[in-house]
């Protein structure tokens, strides 16, 4: 009896441990930006999809494709550090790093719609979520936010 209890006392260690590591990660605010990248779909015609792309090495350069506009005309447009300030902040408001991980799908819908939210920091630290008619929580919010960001910049930019 004896010799079953430390090898169980060790998986449960183990187990709690892992728990407290992923809920750790999940709650750790952003605080750096690499890269982004959000997009969802509006439809089943041509160019029925937004895009926005950020990509930071010595510039940050956003990549921004509005609805029913094609991928060969979305702007590129130099951001400075006060837009990537308030982007990251607009996104730990709304603790976007919860959404890490989401992966859902509504199988009974055929024609919906989906989304991607992939945001890489300069640490390596990832975030990633995906949908399909299903979405985490303050999904509106922060779409209409980035959509109200992002065609702002673009309309500045014409």
């Amino acid at each position: 009896m004896r010799s079953i209890i430390l090898p169980v006392i060790i998986i449960l260690i183990v187990v709690i441990g892992g728990i407290i590591m992923t809920n750790k990660k999940s709650n750790v605010p952003i605080e750096t930006l690499k890269s982004f990248s959000f997009g969802y779909s509006t439809g089943t015609a041509m160019y029925a999809n937004v895009e926005y792309d950020i990509e930071c090495s010595e510039k940050c350069i956003a990549t921004i494709k509005p609805n029913e506009v094609s991928e060969e005309n979305a702007k590129k447009i130099e951001i400075d550090e006060k837009m990537i300030q308030e982007l990251i902040t607009f996104l730990n408001e709304n603790k976007v790093y919860k959404w890490d991980g989401f992966q859902k799908s509504d199988p009974y819908v055929l024609d919906g719609n989906s989304f991607h939210f992939y945001f890489h920091e300069k640490n390596g630290r990832g975030i990633s979520a995906t949908g399909y008619m299903m979405y985490p929580k303050n999904y509106g919010v922060v779409r209409g936010k980035l959509d109200q960001m992002f065609q702002t910049l673009y309309e500045a930019n014409k």
